[in-house]
């Protein structure tokens, strides 16, 4: 009953911001001046990230996993993490873009993220992976209206000619991490709300205008061997790890991650 009354509230608090953006002046999510949600001003102070190791988390040149951190572990890891930003600098424009569904904070969000991915040395040669995303539970994206991680991967498709197709799906309805602490957060994941979806479930959410027939030939693939997977915002990495975890026990053999933000 109270996830039905929180699905009522959300779709009143998206036709109310509608509303306002029609009748008032839009503000800076950042700093409160008039005009576009994210100004000028705040957008030249967005800090860029240093870029890591997934696995030990210390400074890694252009986001490579280390080798040794790679022998270390028992378990595979991804080739490559990626975060355009550090999340302190943009939180209130991710803020406006996941909580508040402002189009415009997406579209941002979004083209920020396509940038850093152009610039991202040595380049990833992207339809050669198949890009997916970090998925929500279903009940949790009929709330919000739509899945943020979604909107970024597409757009990351349509900027290098590649396709978007979901690979997993959230079968647990856990709290949302962004609510919880570092201790919190990885309990919440212990045992894995993710799954890998069937063949049969995939349906391909963006293809580019000029798709190859290679192209779909590879994504009739039972499960890509080479995966980009995409979030908003790593923490902990408690997410990303759980999602990995199920992708190479599918037969994925090499995945990239990819992140709007790192806090």
């Amino acid at each position: 009953m109270s996830e039905t009354i929180a699905e009522i509230k959300h779709v009143f608090k998206r036709a109310w911001n509608w509303l306002d953006s029609c009748l008032f002046p839009s503000h800076c999510a950042r700093c409160g001046a008039e005009g576009p949600v994210f100004c000028g001003l705040c957008i030249a102070e967005i800090q860029f990230a240093r870029q890591i190791c997934f696995v030990c988390r210390k400074e890694s040149e252009n986001g490579f996993t280390h080798q040794a951190c790679r022998l270390a572990i028992q378990s595979p890891a991804p080739c490559r993490f990626l975060s355009a930003c550090e999340y302190a600098s943009i939180a209130k424009l991710i803020h406006a873009f996941k909580y508040e569904q402002i189009a415009e904070a997406g579209k941002i969000c979004a083209k920020i993220l396509a940038e850093f991915a152009c610039r991202v040395n040595p380049p990833i040669n992207f339809p050669k992976y198949q890009i997916t995303f970090v998925p929500m539970h279903s009940r949790r994206q009929n709330v919000r209206g739509f899945n943020q991680s979604q909107i970024l991967a597409n757009t990351i498709a349509a900027e290098f000619g590649a396709s978007t197709v979901p690979l997993l799906s959230k079968i647990a309805n856990t709290p949302a991490q962004a609510e919880l602490n570092k201790d919190q957060r990885a309990a919440n994941l212990a045992k894995s709300p993710f799954a890998c979806l069937e063949h049969a479930q995939r349906k391909t959410i963006f293809v580019p205008k000029k798709k190859t027939e290679k192209m779909a030939r590879e994504m009739s693939q039972p499960m890509p061997e080479k995966i980009i997977l995409i979030d908003d915002v790593f923490t902990t990495g408690s997410t990303m790890k759980a999602c990995c975890a199920q992708l190479f026990s599918a037969g994925a053999r090499e995945i990239i991650c990819l992140t709007l933000a790192r806090d």
